[in-house]
């Protein structure tokens, strides 16, 4: 997964942001960071509550990586559910986290209780309960209306080690992971072998959402999964190309994700800009696109969201969650067809201050318009772009929105950081306003370019991005 700075987030799209991920400490049992500088993160991604009326932003905590083998929290979930100690000084560490950063909510991204090779052990599936009764009565005794959801596999697999009937009792809801239902792992699986799959197909979404019902799990408890990525493989046969037909190992790794067997939303598009075949697969409500004669990835545009949406709707799944908006692209095309489909707003910044009590009056100007009256585009240090201070997030292809400041109290703007390996910092005497993964021509492979504004006649430190 890539790195996405907060104020890159489409956030007008989405009702609540979930941080992924924050990890708990094998020792002490206490939340702990998973990668240097996600303090300041966490600050800026709660900061656009101020923009965003309505938004919550939530931990979550956990994730895949935290259960490796190799790694020394690969049990610390089944050590903490089994210990009332360990839960006390976990509970004491995430209310004062919670606190510190303005948190609204916390997911458990548990992977998997109970399963031996994710290292789970046997107690775990009545231990999660008593773990998450635990919990939520810690969260209800803080004096805050704190949320709780948990994340859960989509295989029966690995859902029969959930009691979802008693966990359901102490959840806001499920988030269901309804994607990553097929790729490279399944030539292992004595029951598939390695043939290609569609990782977000319909049917078997269909199939997922029975385990819960059988278990009497309300729709309005669940959240639907959808991905904002492909899982990609190499065909044996560059001759059958078709759900079924066998591969040889992942997918070509992409520039930015790096990663064989998966490309994110913004990949695939290059790909099929650059002459990949797209075929929709109706009944599984998804598209799969052939390349370079043996490569095939599929993945979700906005006619296949819409068709899984229809079907959330149509048995009242109350929401959907995706994996990850780090993986759209810079227009945020992926957010924006969700955004068209669930009636949030668009996927964009709204018209708000980015003021201080000393500097009033900047705001983001909307999409192909003109600065709100007694305020001018600030302009850019370079002269580039016709001087105008100007960013695309939100906006349609060569649509940009203008910075727009006080006319007799203007900054100037620099970009900093060029493909393919953006690291714009600040200079002295200057502030981040914002940042983005678009670079002159070129996606960055690894970080951000970013817009730095000077600001001389004031102190440059009042002016941020809120």
């Amino acid at each position: 997964m890539l790195l996405v700075f907060p104020e890159g987030v489409a956030a007008g799209a989405y009702t609540h942001l979930n941080f992924a991920f924050a990890l708990i400490d094998p020792d002490t049992f206490e939340v702990a960071i998973m990668t240097d500088g996600d303090q300041d993160l966490y600050s800026r991604l709660t900061g656009l509550k101020e923009t965003y009326d309505g938004l919550e932003v939530w931990i979550s905590i956990g994730g895949w990586s935290m259960n490796d083998a190799d790694q020394p929290t690969a049990t610390t979930f089944s050590d903490l559910a089994a210990s009332t100690t360990a839960q006390t000084a976990f509970f004491a560490s995430l209310l004062t986290f919670m606190t510190t950063y303005g948190l609204d909510g916390v997911d458990i991204d548990w992977e998997y209780p109970v399963a031996s090779e994710r290292g789970g052990k046997a107690a775990d599936k009545a231990n999660y309960v008593a773990f998450l009764k635990n919990l939520k009565s810690a969260l209800g005794a803080s004096g805050h209306t704190y949320g709780l959801s948990i994340t859960t596999p989509s295989s029966y697999w690995y859902l029969q080690h959930f009691d979802l009937k008693s966990l359901a009792k102490y959840v806001d809801w499920f988030n269901v992971m309804t994607y990553d239902l097929h790729g490279t792992w399944d030539s292992t699986d004595k029951f598939i072998g390695p043939i290609v799959n569609s990782h977000t197909n319909l049917t078997e979404i269909k199939l997922t959402m029975d385990l819960f019902w059988r278990n009497d799990i309300k729709p309005a408890q669940i959240t639907m999964g959808l991905g904002f990525y492909g899982r990609s493989f190499t065909l044996s046969d560059p001759t059958c190309s078709i759900p079924g037909c066998s591969f040889s190992g992942g997918g070509n790794p992409g520039n930015c994700t790096a990663s064989a067997g998966t490309l994110s939303f913004a990949e695939i598009e290059r790909v099929i800009t650059a002459g990949g075949v797209v075929t929709l697969d109706k009944a599984a409500a998804v598209k799969q696109v052939v390349w370079d004669d043996d490569q095939w990835v599929s993945y979700d545009d906005a006619e296949t969201f819409a068709t899984k949406l229809e079907y959330a709707d149509s048995v009242c799944i109350s929401g959907s969650m995706i994996w990850a908006s780090s993986l759209d692209d810079n227009l945020a095309t992926a957010s924006q067809a969700l955004s068209k489909k669930t009636g949030h707003l668009a996927a964009s910044l709204e018209e708000k201050s980015v003021a201080t009590d000393t500097y009033t009056a900047c705001v983001w100007g909307s999409c192909g318009g003109s600065c709100p009256s007694g305020t001018s585009a600030a302009q850019r240090g370079d002269g580039k772009n016709k001087g105008a201070a100007s960013i695309y997030n939100g906006c349609d292809v060569d649509v940009t929105r203008p910075f727009c400041c006080p006319s007799d109290d203007m900054p100037t703007c620099q970009w900093r950081g060029s493909a393919p390996f953006c690291k714009g910092k600040c200079h002295t005497g200057e502030v981040e306003v914002i940042s983005d993964t678009a670079a002159t021509g070129d996606e960055c492979w690894t970080g951000h370019k970013v817009c730095f504004a000077k600001h001389n006649p004031i102190d440059s430190s009042s002016l941020h991005i809120s």
